[in-house]
């Protein structure tokens, strides 16, 4: 069944608890005490967005993303977290908050959008692909411990 009374609409500093609910779901290792002000910094942001898809008086998706402007193009827009609840995959509410990200994305002026994936999304990929995304291994890392 496909989905047609999803809103989207901006993250705020009250979503706290289901924009740590969700990213707890993508994986991530993440509490409200250290969410809180992430998101309050996101929020005083202008290069970047958090949404949510509320479905019904429940938020069941988050897409977050920053606008990063360039020296040698025009701005890009990057995905810094996608999540659409297990219970609601498969009702175009991802391609209903990937769809807002891109039109705010051309609106900003970006030339093209990315994102990270990992390996173990498998059917994440699939999603990507048919959105027209396509796969660029090139990427290089540095962390935390090794930063100096």
């Amino acid at each position: 069944m496909v989905v047609t009374d999803v809103n989207v609409r901006t993250a705020t500093t009250s979503d706290v608890q289901d924009v740590a609910r969700l990213l707890v779901e993508l994986g991530c290792s993440v509490t409200v005490p250290e969410v809180r002000p992430r998101l309050e910094r996101l929020e005083d942001a202008a290069a970047d967005r958090v949404f949510l898809a509320d479905l019904g008086g429940r938020v069941v998706g988050l897409l977050g993303m920053h606008i990063v402007p360039l020296l040698h193009r025009d701005s890009l827009a990057r995905i810094t977290a996608f999540i659409v609840t297990e219970d609601c995959r498969g009702r175009g509410i991802g391609t209903v908050l990937l769809s807002v990200a891109e039109r705010r994305a051309v609106a900003q002026g970006c030339h093209q959008v990315e994102l990270n994936s990992g390996d173990h999304h498998a059917p994440a990929h699939a999603f990507y692909r048919r959105r027209g995304y396509r796969l660029d291994d090139r990427r290089f890392i540095k962390e935390d411990e090794s930063l100096a």
